[in-house]
This record gives structure tokens, C-alpha cells and sequence, in this order.
């Protein structure tokens, strides 16, 4: 908190503290809330935000230290609430005041906000990645693939279970595993799994193995287990994207799929998952499993992406009905009417099968 209260000063001198708030917090003499953001993941930006959202001092301030993201994306997230706090850049050992946009859509960048749609692009896929996953589509149907910054995702409801990435030197190379900690061993001990047409019916049933494995613990009825438990925001969001309805969506809303270009490395993370519909009316279906503070502006940073000109649809945010808590329900309350948000309550057994 030592560098925070330095940092304050820069701005008044004469402000004094009265007590620490939440860890990187303070309240001042003069009634303010300051919150440092120093994390170098967004999802401290996200939290800080969540945190003073639900804050009832009058005059907030929230203190950007990072590198990683520019404090303009920080400033435009602000936006997106009723009443925004003021957003404040570190510049060596002074504070500088950051522009909060005034009207959602005011700023030109808005399209930064690092969210793009999953759907893999067959068209543009090498002629081997393609063999495989279009092998993967008819011979095992419950692995779905998603497009990701660094290559393309199996999936087993919503659970990762390998990864197909490119090579310059030796083309597109499987990578069998739950998650990169699994992959990475696995690489490790069995080598490279490179890809081409004469071994595509290998990598398959190396793939159904892994599915096997997975499908028989990531069930509802499943004992206790970490693919149970593991990514299920992505599970939730699987299963809306099949039935639209459970979400409140009219059956026939088509749904694509979307991922964050920040999403954390750490499959124990809490995350989001997003899907935005096919069509004109700019649905943006937010799922999230487990209360974070975080839930109301990774929602509206996804929204903002989607958003044409500063207008986007409504906002659906999906949670299991056991996480429908009034500290939640204050939360996404206090984003701004353009916004549109509704929380919807999932029945329990959403992730059966």
C-alpha cells in the first residue's frame, strides 16, 4: 500500500489516510476510495472495477500500473458503468487523469478489446489440419474445435483435451492433453505428434482415447474429479449454444462461439466464456461459474467488442441459478442502461447429458 499512498499524494499533498480497504485499496480524508491495479492480467482491472462498482464512497479513483494493457481499454470499461470511476495512468511517480469516455462508443478504439469469434475457417486451413478435423467431425462428434490465438482447441464440453498448432519448419503438430501443463508433458515424453495425410487415422484414435477418458468423468453423475470440475463456464456455454433456450433465447437463436485474446493460462482460473448471434439483433450471451467481482466488466468488455458504433444488443450473463446472489445481481446492476443486461439462473442439472 506504500506505493499506492505515495502516488496519491502526487495528486494532494495534504490527503491523509484513514484506514486499507480490500488487498490494493485505501480510503482518504476526504471520503475517497483509491484502488491500485498493478496485476499484470486485465482481470485485476476487472476486479477493481467489480470492487468499486459496489462501492458507496462518492469519489473513486482507480490506479493504473501495467504495461500489459493500455489504461485507454481501462477507461473505456469505466465507461460501461453507471457511475464510472476516475481512471489515473502511473507515469514514472506521478499520477496522470485518463479519459473516461463519456458515451459508450465515444472513443475510436473501442475495437481493441481483445475478443474474436472461435469458428475455425476449414477454407483457410492446411490441407493436413483439415483432413484431421474434418476425420475428428465424423468419427468423434463430441470434440468440438475453436479457433485460438495460437492455434486451434479440441474441446469436450467446454474441457481442452489437445491442441493442433503450426510449425514453419515441420507443419501442423497435434498436441494431445488437458491443458498446456498435460500437453507440454506429454510433448516432453512422447515427442512430437506431426500431422500429415498418411497419419491422420493415427491421431484419431489417439484423440478417442483422451475423449474416452474425458467423456466418462466429465459427466454430471461423475465423481469428484478436475475434468468434472474444470472449465465449466465453457460447459455451460456449449450447452446454451446447442439449446438457446435454457438461457432464455429463442430456440432459434444461433449462437457463435467467442474467445478472449486475455483468456488466463491457468485452467483453475476463474474465466468467462461469450457468444455473440448470428444475425442483426447483437445478442452477447456472457456464462461465468462462481461470484467474481470481475463478472460485471469482462461481460461488458466483450459486449463493447461486439458493439457497432457504440450500440451493441442485449447482454444475457448465464449463470447456475445457485450463484443468482444479490451481490451479483447489485454487481451487473450497476452497468449502464445501453447495455441492456439480464441475469438468467441456469437449472442445476445444465450440465447433464
Amino acid at each position: 500500500m506504500a506505493k499506492l499512498r505515495a502516488l496519491v499524494r502526487t495528486v494532494d499533498a495534504d490527503l491523509g489516510f484513514l484506514d486499507d480497504q480490500d488487498p490494493g485499496a485505501a480510503r482518504t480524508t476526504d471520503g475517497a476510495v483509491w484502488s491500485l491495479v498493478s496485476d499484470p492480467s486485465i482481470h485485476d482491472a476487472y476486479r477493481s472495477l467489480g470492487r468499486m462498482a459496489l462501492c458507496a464512497a462518492e469519489r473513486r479513483h482507480i490506479v493504473v500500473d501495467l504495461d500489459e494493457v493500455p489504461t485507454q481499454i481501462v477507461g473505456e470499461l469505466a465507461s460501461c458503468f453507471t457511475n464510472a470511476p476516475n481512471v489515473w495512468a502511473v507515469r514514472g511517480a506521478r499520477l496522470d487523469p485518463v479519459l473516461v469516455p463519456s458515451a459508450i462508443g465515444e472513443a475510436d478504439n473501442v475495437r481493441r478489446h481483445g475478443v474474436r469469434s472461435a469458428l475455425v475457417d476449414r477454407s483457410v486451413q492446411g490441407g493436413e489440419q483439415r483432413a484431421l478435423l474434418e476425420a475428428l467431425a465424423e468419427r468423434v462428434p463430441l470434440v468440438a474445435a475453436e479457433q485460438e490465438a495460437d492455434g486451434v482447441a479440441l474441446t469436450v464440453r467446454g474441457l481442452e483435451v489437445g491442441r493442433l498448432v503450426g510449425d514453419d519448419d515441420r507443419g501442423p503438430i497435434l498436441e494431445l492433453g488437458v491443458g498446456r501443463i498435460d500437453r507440454e508433458v506429454r510433448y516432453e515424453l512422447e515427442g512430437a505428434r506431426i500431422v500429415d495425410h498418411g497419419s491422420v487415422d493415427h491421431h484419431v484414435r489417439a484423440i478417442e482415447s483422451v475423449v474416452a477418458e474425458v467423456d466418462r468423468r466429465r459427466r454430471v453423475d461423475a465423481s469428484p474429479h478436475p475434468a468434472r470440475t474444470l472449465r465449466r463456464e465453457r460447459w455451460m456455454l456449449q450447452r446454451i449454444v446447442e439449446d438457446p433456450g435454457l438461457a432464455g433465447l429463442d430456440s432459434s437463436t444461433r449462437l457463435e462461439p467467442l474467445i478472449s485474446l486475455r483468456a488466463p493460462a491457468n485452467l483453475d482460473d476463474w474465466l468467462i466464456a461469450a457468444a455473440r448471434s448470428v444475425g442483426d439483433d447483437g445478442t452477447v450471451v456472457v456464462c461465468a461459474v462462481g461470484p467474481d467481482l470481475a463478472l460485471a466488466a469482462a461481460a461488458a468488455e466483450v459486449w463493447l467488442a461486439c458493439a457497432v458504433d457504440g450500440r451493441g444488443g442485449r447482454l444475457v450473463v448465464a449463470v447456475p441459478a445457485r450463484d443468482v446472489l444479490p451481490v451479483t445481481e447489485r454487481l451487473l446492476g450497476s452497468l449502464r442502461s445501453e447495455l441492456a443486461v439480464r441475469l438468467v439462473g441456469i437449472r442445476d442439472d445444465w450440465a447433464g447429458s
